[in-house]
Formats: structure tokens, C-alpha cells, sequence
């Protein structure tokens, strides 16, 4: 994926520079992205983890939540996560006997998000879903020398923020805790939070690549 990615970013400009910055899963593939970028001897001008955490710690985590609460199978474990990433809530509640990718459907919030959208289109998101998750899971993390940006929901935070990371970041990694969990740090309220310095490291960023 993360070759994909460059593969299509690279048709773009000559010579480049990337800003790479993913949420969740999509911090590993920006991650994964800039250690390619490195081995191909190409500048990466910032990389910023919104909330992501590299795969060991991934199933630390579902373990625990596994423990927390009774689900009938992985798929109704799998489709409660991806609920939640679809409609940006942490606190949704299904019924244990149903399915949940179904229920999706006849939810006004799902109507208003997506209009218009048909069972096929929502079971094929799923699978999408699942299929990255499987992927991260699998993933063999390998360190990364460049400084790092990581922006760490503070529902989330246990012991030292950014702990997880130590063993993957050889550049310096700057670690910033925000209000909010894992879907609401990027809504407003909590988003207007630390944007605007988010943004201003991007342009620090910037500079230090014309300078």
C-alpha cells in the first residue's frame, strides 16, 4: 500500500519533498511510506502520526478490550471497531445478537453521511476494513531515523504518552496530548485544540526545507 501510494505521488512533481501525516492505520502506512522514501534517497520534509500505533501494541490493545467486553465472534469485535471509524464514535452500542454491518444501514447517521449508500457498498467497506487491519496486524515494523510528530488522544494515554513508539523512531520524537479519544481529537471542539500548532509545525517544516 505504501508503495502504491508513492508510486502515485511520484507521477505528480519532479524533484519532491513529501509532508506525510496519517490517523490510525493510515499513520503506519505514512510511517512505512517515509522509510521507502528514505531507502530511495528522497526528502521527507515532515511525518506526523495522528493517533497511530505500530502493530504490537495494536494487539495489546484488542486484547484488552476483548477482555472488557463479551463479543459472539471476531466479526461482531471487527464490525463494532469499524462503526466506529465510520461514524466517528467510540461509544455506540449494538445489540449482541446483531449484525452489526447490517444495522449500519438503518442508522439515520449513516443515511446523513452517506446517502444513498446500498448493503453491497457497506459490506464491501467492511471488508476493505478488515483486510487493513489484517495487513497492519502482520505488519514487521523496522525503526525509522527521522523525527516524528505524534498527536496522541489523551482517552488513550497510559503511563508515558508515546512509549510505544521508542523502539521504532530514532529521530526525535515529539509527542503531543490532546482532549479527546480516538475518533472525537478530530472534531471540534477538541480539534481547534491543537490544529493551528499542527499546521504551524508544518510550516516550520517548510521552511527548514527552503532554508
Amino acid at each position: 500500500m505504501a508503495e502504491y501510494y508513492l508510486n502515485s505521488d511520484k507521477k505528480c512533481s519532479e524533484p519532491w519533498s513529501l509532508f506525510l501525516a496519517g490517523w490510525s492505520f493510515g499513520g503506519v502506512v505514512a510511517f512505512e511510506m517515509a522509510k521507502l522514501l528514505l531507502e530511495m534517497e528522497e526528502k521527507v520534509a515532515f511525518l506526523g502520526l495522528l493517533d497511530s500505533y505500530p502493530p504490537d501494541m495494536l494487539r495489546h490493545i484488542e486484547k484488552s478490550e476483548r477482555k472488557k467486553e463479551s463479543f459472539h465472534d471476531d466479526k461482531q469485535y471487527l464490525a463494532r471497531i469499524f462503526a466506529s471509524d465510520l461514524l466517528g464514535k467510540d461509544d455506540l452500542q449494538f445489540a449482541p445478537d446483531k449484525d452489526i454491518v447490517t444495522e449500519l444501514l438503518g442508522m439515520p447517521q449513516v443515511a446523513e453521511l452517506l446517502p444513498g449508500i446500498t448493503q453491497e457498498e457497506v459490506n464491501r467497506l467492511f471488508s476493505v476494513f478488515q483486510a487493513n487491519r489484517e495487513t497492519l496486524l502482520r505488519y514487521d515494523m523496522t525503526p525509522c531515523d527521522l523525527p516524528i510528530t505524534l498527536i496522541r488522544a489523551s482517552s488513550n494515554v497510559d503511563e508515558e504518552p508515546g512509549k510505544e513508539w521508542f523502539d521504532y523512531v530514532q529521530g526525535k520524537l515529539s509527542v503531543q496530548v490532546v482532549s479527546g479519544d480516538h475518533n472525537s481529537f478530530l472534531q471540534r471542539p477538541f480539534l481547534n485544540s491543537w490544529a493551528a500548532d499542527f499546521s504551524l509545525q508544518l510550516e516550520d517544516a517548510k521552511i527548514s526545507l527552503g532554508s
